[in-house]
């Protein structure tokens, strides 16, 4: 049987890049979702031994899908090759749900046309009714056509 890391336990090797992370899926899943580990190489399972010079002979591999499994025929395949392989327990999903980072962020803004401005947030607008005023800025209390006086004078103040 091939060893398996848990995602946290992958984290830091892959980071290092102590390990190759090879990602087995087919093309109709990569394009049904495209979230990946950083850094990893999409070589879908049926195409391991054609593409081997794609893949380092001194490193270890980590053989990754979306829920780890098919992976340990895959990383049988490596070990036939003479590649050390170890399998990413729960896949692509449980490196997600341990919080881990994916490309491309699925929180990423999606991609901009040259010259398209960004698309502004209410949260982002200084000019959003639900903003509250500095102290004594206009918009304090202001009635319309009042000339930017207070609606009351408070105590002390005068109008």
């Amino acid at each position: 049987m091939t060893e398996t890391l848990e995602p946290k336990e992958a984290r830091e090797p892959v980071a290092a890049g102590e390990l190759v992370v090879i990602d087995v899926r087919s093309e109709e899943q990569m394009v049904a979702n495209p979230e990946r580990i950083p850094g990893a190489v999409h070589i879908p399972a049926e195409q391991l031994e054609s593409r081997l010079d794609e893949i380092p002979e001194d490193k270890r591999i980590l053989v990754v899908s979306p829920d780890g499994e098919g992976c340990e025929e895959a990383a049988e395949r490596l070990g036939g090759e003479g590649r050390e392989a170890v399998i990413l327990e729960g896949g692509v999903q449980a490196w997600r749900s341990d919080r881990l980072m994916t490309e491309p962020s699925p929180d990423a803004d999606p991609p901009k046309a040259e010259g398209e401005e960004p698309v502004e947030t209410p949260e982002d607008s200084e000019d959003s009714e639900d903003s509250e005023d500095e102290e004594g800025q206009p918009g304090d209390d202001e009635e319309p056509g009042d000339g930017g006086q207070p609606a009351e004078a408070t105590e002390g103040e005068s109008r």
